[in-house]
């Protein structure tokens, strides 16, 4: 009895429970090797992402399946720049993005609104491989690697991702340009928002 005390006190210890998709309506915050921090977040009945820098800049994305960039807003001190807003919409309005799944390669045109500036188009590919776990801290989550290449003005820039089903959200892990050699920033620390 006094064992089953002692992990039921364990159990309850703030800090000690790893972030479930529920944790996204106060705020699930992920921080990298680099310390650069991303707090991932339901509002307006969407997933958000706020990347957080070393300045006082932090970028405000809003995500279908936690992963494709719908808008994108800059905040400077936390006051929005709308003059800094981006929208990207599909150029094929039958098109859908999908979820990502194991094996899952998807590639579509989308186009970049600016609100100061002439639209962009990019092609867009998501590449998903097959399940396996990423270990972030102290907590273990199933997922699916994958690299997203936007690709626009003969430039490749590539994202490697890290999809985690049971949260939703989709973790950028490294990147590259136009074929360079990757730079990767594992994340090593996940918790809810308050609970630092």
């Amino acid at each position: 009895m006094k064992s089953l005390l002692v992990l039921l006190l364990l159990a309850a210890s703030p800090g000690l429970a790893c972030p479930t998709s529920a944790d996204l309506k106060t705020g699930i915050v992920v921080e990298d090797d680099e310390e650069f921090k991303a707090l991932y977040q339901i509002r307006d009945g969407q997933i958000q992402r706020t990347d957080f820098f070393d300045t006082e800049e932090s970028w405000r994305s809003t995500l279908a399946f936690g992963t494709f960039w719908t808008k994108e807003e800059m905040l400077r001190g936390g006051i929005h720049q709308s003059d800094d807003d981006m929208t990207v919409t599909l150029v094929d309005k039958s098109a859908a993005f999908s979820r990502p799944s194991a094996h899952l390669t998807q590639t579509v045109e989308t186009q970049l609104s600016f609100a100061a500036e002439s639209p962009i188009t990019e092609t867009v590919t998501h590449s998903w491989a097959g399940v396996g776990s990423l270990s972030i801290g102290d907590c273990t989550f199933k997922s699916i690697s994958g690299r997203i290449a936007y690709q626009s003005k003969g430039d490749t820039y590539l994202e490697i991702v890290e999809f985690l089903p049971a949260l939703g959200i989709t973790l950028i892990v490294g990147d590259s340009i136009s074929g360079e050699k990757p730079i990767l920033y594992p994340a090593r620390k996940i918790y809810v928002l308050g609970d630092e």
